[in-house]
């Protein structure tokens, strides 16, 4: 049988040979005809199922190294603008404290998932800084600041008529809000008469409870003296005297006779 001489393969990809770079030839040995090529190496065969193992990497090599890139969505811009210091004289009130109030607006504000009690009907609420709350409310937007200066003089007819029970440091600002007007309602941080009761329920101080019930049912007696109807120990302040918190837009809850009825079950009445 005549001898079969190996062939030489020669790769395209491989560069010309020169006077300094020899050609580079690879040699592979005969194969028996009809004999089929050998099947390719199962190493990195994409596993059969998501929960299979993923493949490893043949020895000696290194894994390779995967790094996921994940956009951050971009931050939406604060939707609302908090009055700053500076507002014109007559769109602020009171003159003085009203613009003390103003610079105690500080960050960080937050928005509380919910709204307390005596906000104005549908508000957001801001949480500021050092326990100031900023409420505001669709109602209170206006196109342009004339058109909200009756609401700021009504907001500070009502306040005024409240005196001594009006709550320190309460606030009303008419401030520009694009390109319309916003009034603003700022209150420094207060614990209400009936946050402390519960508490005092919790804690099981009976007495504290029945002191603090009858001071604010006193209130609510001074208050619808004044022609000023409240419905909620939990819109009172624990001051030695109360003060109202609730403004000319918060909503009726009728919330006080379920209230006397749990002081009455306590005998705290």
């Amino acid at each position: 049988m005549p001898s079969v001489s190996k062939p030489t393969i020669s790769h395209p990809a491989s560069p010309e040979p020169g006077p300094s770079q020899p050609a580079i030839t690879h040699s592979t040995p005969p194969r028996p005809l009809n004999v089929p090529p050998p099947p390719p190496p199962l190493a990195w065969l994409a596993p059969s199922s998501a929960s299979a193992a993923p493949p490893r990497p043949p020895a000696g090599e290194p894994p390779a190294v995967t790094q996921l890139h994940t956009e951050q969505p971009p931050v939406a811009p604060f939707p609302y603008q908090l009055p700053p210091v500076d507002l014109a004289a007559g769109l602020v009130w009171p003159g003085v404290s009203g613009r003390a109030a103003l610079a105690a607006l500080s960050s960080p504000v937050q928005v509380p998932h919910v709204t307390t009690s005596w906000a104005p009907r549908g508000a957001f609420e801001l949480a500021c800084a050092d326990g100031w709350t900023a409420h505001s409310s669709p109602e209170l937007r206006f196109s342009d600041l004339e058109l909200g200066r009756p609401a700021l003089f009504e907001a500070v007819r009502w306040q005024a008529r409240l005196g001594t029970l009006t709550p320190p440091g309460r606030t009303y600002a008419l401030a520009p809000d694009g390109d319309g007007a916003r009034l603003w309602v700022l209150t420094p941080a207060r614990r209400t008469v009936w946050a402390a009761v519960q508490d005092a329920f919790d804690n099981g101080d009976r007495e504290t409870a029945r002191q603090l019930a009858r001071r604010g049912l006193e209130a609510v007696d001074q208050l619808r003296a004044l022609g000023v109807m409240i419905d909620d120990l939990d819109h009172l302040t624990t001051d030695e005297l109360p003060r109202l918190l609730t403004t000319p837009w918060t909503p009726r809850r009728d919330r006080l006779p379920v209230q006397l009825q749990r002081l009455f079950a306590a005998a705290v009445l």
